[in-house]
């Protein structure tokens, strides 16, 4: 072994209407090309969660489409859990599907290669067992599937100069946003490809290459490189289209009586409407989720 690839959210399975192109397509393109360099590079590939879009949406075709990409190459590739939404948990995981048929190994909380140790801490993970598998005599990778970032963003978070941790690099998920490669004052390196999907067209997906990292170790440090994915440069509908999560429309919808208590709408006449602006907005949610909220209130 050589080295790692890192790389993340690849939301596979997602039907984008904001795009022209086989969104799917795309993906098992650039994760063709991905896996391929690791292959020719004697890689280990690391995904830092949310290989998925959605666990109840991704059909028998396109399920298939993906594990022949997988089996094309000889390569060993580790997943973390991203979330639950796109992830899926337990038996419900279709990444489950894939450790079972021997295409990605994801159960154990750390492997040991050569002089790195792979921490393994999906999405939820408890931030006491972040360290809990540090290695005393090898370098230490943790990967991640949390919001980490480097200034105050408005919504749940991390910040990288207060995330609490021994390691030597930490991979971070989840936060589509490129951030690059950070190296904290103690030393320890944080690195942040941005997700490989383009789901949305938002700002900072308009003009987003897609990323991997190459890792590796040169006199006893951690050495990284970012690589930009090929990928189609023109993808997205002339004309905005609304795309609807169920997933963050449920979210307001299950939020909708705790806001109210909480803001004591009766008694400081906020209304509801406004109530769900603020959340919607707090939370960053696309302003055409907002207005889809506020439409099916009015009904």
């Amino acid at each position: 072994m050589k080295g790692f690839i890192y790389l993340t959210d690849i939301h596979y399975g997602a039907k984008p209407s904001n795009r022209k192109d086989d969104y799917n397509a795309s993906i098992l393109t650039k994760l063709d090309y991905v896996l391929g360099i690791a292959a020719k590079n004697d890689c280990v590939v690391l995904i830092g969660g949310d290989l998925f879009d959605n666990p109840r949406r991704i059909s028998f075709i396109e399920f298939n489409r993906l594990i022949q990409v997988f089996r094309k190459y000889p390569v060993d590739v580790y997943c973390i859990d991203g979330n639950e939404s796109h992830d899926g948990i337990g038996d419900s995981s279709p990444l489950e599907v894939l450790k079972y048929a021997g295409i990605i190994k994801r159960d154990k909380g750390f492997e040991d290669f050569d002089s790195v140790r792979v921490i393994f801490r999906g999405h939820g993970s408890d931030s006491g067992s972040i360290d809990a598998d540090l290695s005393p005599s090898k370098l230490n990778l943790l990967m991640t599937h949390e919001t980490i970032v480097e200034d105050h963003v408005p919504f749940d978070h991390k910040l990288i100069d207060e995330f609490e941790t021994k390691a030597d690099l930490v991979t971070i998920g989840h936060y589509h946003p490129y951030q690059g490669i950070k190296t904290r004052q103690d030393g320890v390196i944080f690195v942040a490809p941005g997700a490989l999907a383009r789901r949305k067209k938002i700002k900072h997906e308009l003009n987003r290459s897609p990323k991997f990292v190459f890792i590796s170790t040169k006199n006893g440090k951690f050495k990284l490189k970012e690589f930009d994915i090929p990928c189609e440069k023109d993808i997205w509908n002339d004309k905005a289209v609304i795309e609807i999560d169920d997933n963050l429309f449920a979210n307001i919808s299950n939020n909708v009586d705790s806001m109210s208590e909480e803001l004591n709408l009766v008694q400081t006449a906020v209304s509801l409407e406004d109530a769900i602006k603020t959340f919607g907005t707090t939370n960053e949610f696309p302003e055409e989720i907002i207005n889809y909220s506020l439409e099916r209130l009015s009904k």
